[in-house]
């Protein structure tokens, strides 16, 4: 038994450094165990934090709608509905340094298309030097004086046919996002709703 003792005791001390079983030492699974730890101490994306994300927008079709790589990373506040619901429930708990494939249904998109928005306005109630041609888009307001964005998509003699949902109502959203920063938001950012870093401008 002494014997078995006295071995055991030499096979410990010829342990490579650092490899020990131990209080002195640090196991594999160990050391395993706290990179982890360090890798949960990373700031994850949440409501008030400014999160930069790459992106590229994709249809069903795979038409590749919008992207970052012209105009750099994406800033925005998260929470602040600056980008669409499906998306930012989807990158809700990523870190730096994650990436994902978002698959987001028209109703957590631009909504579905509604036939109402299609309707047609005289020529009269436009400026004279506007534009009138198919594509063309203006700013109107709704009944309750809100902004009303438009497109014009024909023209009937003296009716200018404009269509007033979004370029994507109704289409699946296919969305590839890099998370690159995520920060406290500063209270001048939450006071105004948005980042005040570059790259804001986007509209996804």
């Amino acid at each position: 038994m002494e014997e078995r003792e006295q071995q055991e005791r030499e096979e410990r001390s010829r342990a490579p450094h650092g490899v020990g079983h131990g209080p002195q030492g640090s196991s594999p699974k160990g050391l395993w165990a706290a990179l982890l730890s360090i890798e949960d101490n990373r700031m994850v994306i949440a409501e008030k934090k400014i999160v930069q994300i790459d992106y590229s927008l994709r249809t069903d079709a795979g038409d590749l709608v919008d992207s970052s790589e012209d105009e750099g990373p994406l800033s925005y506040l998260h929470g602040s509905g600056q980008i669409v619901p499906g998306l930012e429930r989807a990158l809700m708990g990523l870190a730096v340094g994650d990436a994902r494939d978002v698959i987001v249904e028209p109703v957590d998109g631009y909504g579905e298309r509604d036939p109402d928005g299609v309707f047609g306005i005289p020529k009269t109630a436009f400026p004279d030097a506007a534009a009138l041609e198919v594509g063309a888009s203006f700013v109107g307001e709704d009944e309750e004086g809100n902004s009303l964005p438009v497109r014009v998509i024909a023209l009937e003699g003296d009716t200018v046919v404009v269509d007033a949902n979004h370029p994507l109502a109704g289409e699946r959203l296919h969305f590839h996002v890099d998370v690159r920063a995520v920060r406290d938001a500063t209270d001048e950012e939450l006071a105004h709703g948005h980042s005040h870093e570059g790259g804001g401008h986007h509209h996804h």
